[in-house]
């Protein structure tokens, strides 16, 4: 599923922010 793709980086992108800034 293309969706799915684009929801596992926008997760991955988010965590990494989250960890980043926190």
């Amino acid at each position: 599923i293309k969706g799915l793709w684009a929801v596992t980086i926008l997760v991955t992108v988010v965590i990494l922010f989250v960890a980043l800034f926190w």
